[in-house]
This record gives C-alpha cells, sequence and structure tokens, in this order.
C-alpha cells in the first residue's frame, strides 16, 4: 500500500475543487414566509401582479365550502400567459424579466410594473399549500397550473412533480384574457378583523388623488358587509387643510397650501411655500440628525411631487364633516383610517405603505409625543408622494417590503418630506391660533364638561333598552375618547404657556443671583490687581484689566435690567429706559451671531427716554433681531441688512420704534398670525418669542404690527411705546 508523502498531501489540499450551490426546495416556502411578511402584503403582492399584467379589473374573493373550509381567489381581466411565460418566467424565481421589461403594453397604453425582484409568486406559497392557476394571454390557449407546496417543501431536491401545468379544463373563464389564482388549504383563518384590514390595506393600494383610474379592486370577503368596488369618501377631496407642489431635482420645495374656512367647502385662503435644500441641509446638520454625508448644495434623492391632506378628526371636527356630507362620525374616522399616513407611489403604483404596521414610515407619531397638539398623527392625514423609477432610482423599499433602503438619497427624501409635514402643522397651527383668538376663551370649568362619563352612560342605558347589542356601545366610547383627547390638547397647551410664563420670573431670579454672587468676587479680584498695577505699572495687564472691569459692569447692568422682573412686586412703568442705548447693547449682544452670516446694522443717534423698563424692552428688542436675524440668514439677498429708526407717533407722548430689513418678507396672510402664541415660521420654532414682544407692548398700551414690503424691501415691524420725561433728544 502506497501512501502519499507530506508534501504531496499538501499539493492536494491546494488543488481547487469546483462546487455547486444547491437550493432546497423548502427554502420556497421558507422564502414566502420571511420576505411576505404576512397574508395582507400577500394578496397586495398579487393584486399588484394583476396590475402589472395590465389588468383592468381585480376580484379578491374569499369562498366558504360546506364543510367551513377557506379558500382564496384573485381574478383579473389582465394580459394572463401563454405556456412559454409559464415555463421560463413564471417557473424561475428571481427573474430579471421585469427589471428588464418595465414597461406594459396593451392596446396602444403602456403602464409601469410595480415591481421588478421576481418574487411576488412566494406569495402564493405564504397564504396556502395548494394553488391553482388558470391563465391565458389574448389569442392563446389556455392554461392550468397546479401547485402543491407542501409537496414541493417536502423533496430532497428540485423535484419535476411538484407543479403541473395542462390545458385547461372546462374551457376558459376569460372573454379574451386574463388569470385566476385560486389557493386552498390556507395556512390560517381569515377572520373579520382580517378581512377588515384586507378591506382598508387594498383601498391603499390604487391613489385616491388620482381623478380616473384605469384599475379597479373588487371585494367579495363572504362577511356580513356588503362588498363591492373599493372606493374612496367623498369628502377626502375638500380636505380642511392641504398642500401641494413638488421638490425639484436639487431638492428645493415649491408649494401651495390650502385652507378651508370653517363650516364650508369652498377654499378662502392659499398660499406659496418655499423652501431650499440648503436651508434643511443647515436645520438637519445643526441637529446631527444625519447618519448620511450630505451636500449643501444640492440633493440626490432625485424629484418627485406629493399632496398631504389633513382634518381635525375631535369632536367638532368630525361634526363638521357628518353635518356637511352627511355620514357617521365612525365612516369618518374610518375613511381616513384607510389611507391614513403618507403613502409613497412609484409610477402611479404603492411602494410604501403596504399594511397598518408600517403605516407610520415616517415616524409621525413618535413626533407627535414629544409635542401633543402641534403634531399630527398618522390617524389625521392623507398623503400622496409621487415618484419614478427613472428619476429616483436609489429610492426603493427593502425586500420585505415594509421600509425604504438605507442610503444618503432615502434619508434626504425622507427629510424633504417631513419638512413638507412641518409646513403643515405650521399652518394648522396659525390657523387653529387664529379661531381661537377671535372665538371666546373657554374657561377651565368648561374645558373640563368633556371630562364627564353621564351622556356616555344615559346613551349606553338607552341603546340596552331598545336591546342593542355590546358593540353598538363602541363609536360612543370612541367619541368619548376623542372629545377626552381634545380637552386634554386644550389644557396641555395652557399648562405649557402658563408654565412659560411663570418661568421667566423663576429664571431671572436665578441669573441675577448668580451674576451678582460672580460679580462680587471677581470685582474684589479686580481691586486687588488694581492695587497691584498701581505697585507694578505693567500697561498690557492694565488694559486686560480694565477689558474685565468693563465686562464686569456689562453683567451688573444686566442684573440691574432684570432684577424687577424676579421680584413678585415688579411693576411696570417705575424705571425709564434710553431706547437708542437698549438698541446698542441687544445688538452688542448679537454681535457675533451679526458678523459670521455678513449682516450689517444701523440704528439712530440721539437719547429717547421711554417709560419702559429696560429688562422687558431688551426681551422686545432681542426677539426683534432674531427674528429679522433668522430670515436673513435664509434669503438669497448678498447683502443682509437690518435698521432701527424711530419715529414721532400721532399721540405726542409715545414714539414708534421700527426694525426694517431686507429679507424674504411676511406673506399677506400671515402679517396678523406671527403674533399669535404658537405661530412660527420656522421649522421647529415654538412660536413664543414675538408673541412674547407683542404682549409686552400691549402691557404698555402700545401694539405691534409687521409691514411688508417695507422700507428696505424685507419685512418692516412696528411697535408704539410710552416716553418719558425727557421725550426725544437728538445728537
Amino acid at each position: 500500500m502506497t501512501t502519499a508523502t507530506q508534501p504531496e498531501m499538501h499539493a492536494a489540499e491546494r488543488k481547487d475543487v469546483e462546487l455547486q450551490l444547491q437550493i432546497l426546495p423548502r427554502a420556497l416556502t421558507a422564502l414566502g414566509k420571511d420576505l411576505v411578511t404576512d397574508d395582507i402584503v400577500a394578496i397586495t403582492e398579487l393584486v399588484k401582479n394583476s396590475y402589472d399584467a395590465f389588468a383592468q379589473e381585480v376580484l379578491v374573493k374569499l369562498h366558504m365550502d360546506e364543510n367551513g373550509e377557506q379558500s382564496l381567489e384573485i381574478r383579473d381581466d389582465g394580459l394572463g400567459m401563454n405556456r412559454r411565460t409559464i415555463e421560463d418566467q413564471w417557473c424561475k424565481i428571481g427573474t430579471a424579466y421585469k427589471r428588464e421589461n418595465p414597461w406594459a403594453r396593451r392596446a396602444g397604453k403602456t403602464r409601469r410594473v410595480s415591481g421588478n425582484k421576481g418574487l411576488g409568486r412566494l406569495s402564493m406559497a405564504r397564504l396556502g399549500n395548494r394553488m391553482t392557476m388558470v391563465t391565458q394571454a389574448l389569442g392563446e390557449k389556455c392554461w392550468e397550473v397546479e401547485a402543491n407546496w407542501a409537496t414541493i417543501a417536502g423533496s430532497a431536491d428540485m423535484p419535476t412533480n411538484g407543479i403541473t401545468l395542462r390545458e385547461a379544463r372546462g374551457g376558459s373563464p376569460f372573454d379574451t384574457s386574463g388569470t385566476r389564482i385560486t389557493i386552498q388549504e390556507l395556512s390560517s383563518e381569515w377572520s373579520e378583523g382580517k378581512r377588515q384590514e384586507l378591506r382598508e390595506n387594498l383601498r391603499r393600494l390604487i391613489s385616491p388623488f388620482a381623478e380616473a383610474s384605469d384599475f379597479g379592486i373588487t371585494l367579495d370577503l363572504a362577511g356580513e358587509q356588503e362588498e363591492g368596488k373599493l372606493e374612496a369618501q367623498t369628502f377626502l377631496q375638500t380636505p380642511k387643510y392641504a398642500i401641494r407642489g413638488e421638490a425639484d431635482s436639487q431638492g428645493n420645495i415649491r408649494a401651495e397650501y390650502r385652507r378651508q374656512p370653517e363650516g364650508s367647502s369652498g377654499i378662502t385662503a392659499a398660499a406659496k411655500v418655499t423652501l431650499s435644500w440648503s436651508q434643511v441641509w443647515e436645520e438637519e446638520t445643526k441637529r446631527e440628525r444625519w447618519q448620511f454625508e450630505h451636500d449643501r448644495e444640492t440633493a440626490k434623492c432625485g424629484g418627485f411631487s406629493f399632496e398631504i391632506r389633513a382634518w381635525d378628526i375631535d369632536t367638532e371636527g368630525t361634526k363638521e364633516i357628518a353635518e356637511e356630507y352627511g355620514l357617521a362620525r365612525r365612516d369618518i374616522r374610518e375613511a381616513i383610517r384607510a389611507h391614513k399616513g403618507i403613502s409613497i407611489y412609484r409610477d402611479g403604483v404603492l411602494v410604501l405603505p403596504k399594511s397598518d404596521r408600517n403605516a407610520d414610515w415616517l415616524g409621525m407619531n413618535l413626533r407627535r409625543v414629544s409635542n401633543i397638539g402641534r403634531r399630527l398623527s398618522t390617524s389625521q392625514i392623507v398623503g400622496c408622494i409621487s415618484i419614478t423609477e427613472d428619476g429616483n432610482p436609489r429610492i426603493q423599499d427593502t425586500t420585505d417590503r415594509e421600509r425604504l433602503s438605507a442610503n444618503r438619497e432615502t434619508e434626504e427624501f425622507e427629510s424633504l418630506v417631513k419638512y413638507v409635514l412641518y409646513e403643515v402643522e405650521k399652518r394648522r397651527n396659525e390657523q387653529r391660533a387664529e379661531r381661537r383668538a377671535a372665538a371666546p376663551e373657554r374657561t377651565m370649568t368648561h374645558l373640563l364638561e368633556n371630562v364627564s362619563a353621564s351622556r356616555l352612560i344615559e346613551e349606553t342605558e338607552a341603546l340596552a333598552r331598545d336591546g342593542e347589542k355590546a358593540e353598538a356601545v363602541v363609536p360612543l366610547v370612541r367619541e368619548l375618547e376623542t372629545a377626552l383627547a381634545d380637552s386634554r390638547e386644550e389644557i396641555e397647551r395652557r399648562l405649557s404657556y402658563y408654565s412659560r410664563l411663570a418661568a421667566i420670573g423663576t429664571i431671572a431670579e436665578t441669573l441675577v443671583h448668580e451674576i451678582r454672587n460672580r460679580t462680587t468676587a471677581v470685582g474684589r479680584f479686580l481691586k486687588t490687581a488694581e492695587k497691584l498695577l498701581q505697585a507694578h505699572p505693567d500697561d498690557r495687564a492694565e488694559q486686560e484689566r480694565k477689558r474685565a472691569e468693563k465686562s464686569v459692569r456689562i453683567l451688573e447692568d444686566m442684573a440691574d435690567r432684570f432684577a424687577p422682573m424676579a421680584n413678585r412686586k415688579f411693576k411696570r412703568g417705575t424705571r425709564r429706559s434710553i431706547l437708542e442705548e437698549r438698541m446698542e447693547t441687544c445688538l452688542d449682544m448679537r454681535q457675533g451671531e451679526l458678523k459670521a452670516h455678513g449682516i450689517t446694522w444701523s440704528r439712530p443717534e440721539g437719547r429717547t427716554e421711554a417709560r419702559v423698563d429696560p429688562g422687558e424692552l431688551d426681551i422686545i428688542l432681542d426677539n426683534m433681531i432674531a427674528n429679522a436675524t433668522y430670515w436673513l440668514r435664509h434669503c438669497e439677498n448678498p447683502t443682509p441688512r437690518m435698521e432701527f429708526s424711530i419715529q414721532e407717533c400721532e399721540d405726542p407722548e409715545r414714539a414708534e420704534l421700527w426694525l426694517h430689513d431686507n429679507g424674504p418678507g411676511v406673506a399677506e396672510e400671515d402679517k396678523r398670525r406671527i403674533f399669535l402664541a404658537g405661530v412660527s415660521g420656522k421649522p421647529d420654532g415654538i412660536g413664543m418669542g414675538l408673541t412674547t414682544a407683542a404682549e409686552i407692548v400691549a402691557a404698555y398700551g402700545g401694539s405691534m404690527r409687521a409691514e411688508c414690503p417695507g422700507k428696505l424691501g424685507g419685512a418692516s415691524f412696528r411697535l408704539d411705546l410710552p416716553l418719558g420725561r425727557e421725550g426725544t433728544k437728538k445728537e
């Protein structure tokens, strides 16, 4: 017997060996369960296959035999398949056919196909063990395909007997062409709750924004509810709040916001909305919310169009819709829920979301938790984002069809959609604030009227007397829940506002105390340093000491200005301010930011004494400067500028103070709203700056307003204040 030597064995080990990759049959059913996450998504994928086959009608039907066994049927009038297509494409998993042939054609028309992964047929394996497919192409024979997924999965290798192909028995069920799929031995039972979920998700499949569609879905789910063609409720075409527009290929947004007046379906207000990509980039970068690197100058995600519609679904909101359209409030909420959230359509076909589980793919509800009432939830929104395969090739859903693939383009796309949503929320909050301002203020007693179950108890007892079933109480409970949420939202808004006002005094008291403690200690040190320098002169050290001494005086002056506000006995009008000095001080405090953005400024000379507390005047001026600075930073003016001026008032005992800028200005419809609490033009602003300034001015008997175009072409803000004894002295 001959044995290989050690070198010979090593040589044998180094020899390349060709291995064959094998896929076991059970991988087909495993892929069906893993890649198609549930039965709802599986049927959605099969309906999308009908769309890709250029069907005009598709029927989804649930059968029940005499033994109570359920089966599913999906039937369409699409292009169908001939024998060659069945053998070369349908029987091969993962083909590139749809990717290589992205357009379906029929009778001179074209339709962009929705799938390109070649995995849709695995949905059948997900739904049940046995499948029978009857299909016929135009002018071809009708074929019947049978598959037993359980038999295929149990084979040791790729079988040849798991799928049977034959000419259709009993003739063709189609007028010209189509496909009928019947699935038996279902993997799970289709309860009424599951059927309702299917109804809601198939309603979402075709965009409710399309005026007309050449693709319809009909349901027959063997339930008590009458079925038929899925259609959207009419009121969805007349939203309370809406924004419509597009993002161009650089990521710049141009849109129009529309709002509906109270108690009417007409449009009373429309406003142009613009948002530059650089502004989005700056805000997102500042908050460090991005995972990928992005170009400040332009987005790479590609252009897209959008429309977002929103409603108030509280008691008053649903009541208004119910009265106008003759609907039950429950039907209103269910109609919105059927399309809830923001949906993405690629070339007219749904990409996301595929089910309720991922309806909030943008994270809207999580955002709302941090700001209840001001943020919109998915249950209040019906949104449509339209992308294309050619224009947005990198915006793709993941293989499980539950989310978008993580990459730079997707991150940019999601950020842009969020900022469109911010715009709707901002304008909705403005409208609601305006409505609250015009309506009589409700007392806390009135707000708490909804926090009661007395009416619920009365109506429940009445239903019981009439012999109604327990489920009849559900709409009443939902209505109570909505009323409670409405009350909670208003109470939280007030408590938040009151707490901010209360916090001003607390913060002022703390700051004054800390400033004085520290400046006292620093002052003692500087006095000691002064004595040392007198004994041992040093010019450079003396300059630094004087600079430090000046800083201490500024801090002490600040403490003096804000000290009265920290006192519970604070009384307005007891102290005086020199307007020009306060302008200079506030501009100095913002000097670094102004220089960084190339913003120049000017103020009048002179000494105009006003009967206004210096601390409160600083708050007014600083909010005005901060507002002007923000908008000057976000405009395309190469020479951003702001200018203060003081003018005589009709009342000789008062003076007008103006701040002009050459920024983007203020829209006509926004001139009054910007002074309301909660109204902000900034994406993440809280809307308190100008509100606080206006309230302080009002406390001194004055008013604040905006004019546009102003003196410098941008916005001009005007306010009037009471003069002191000295009035105005020109220098």
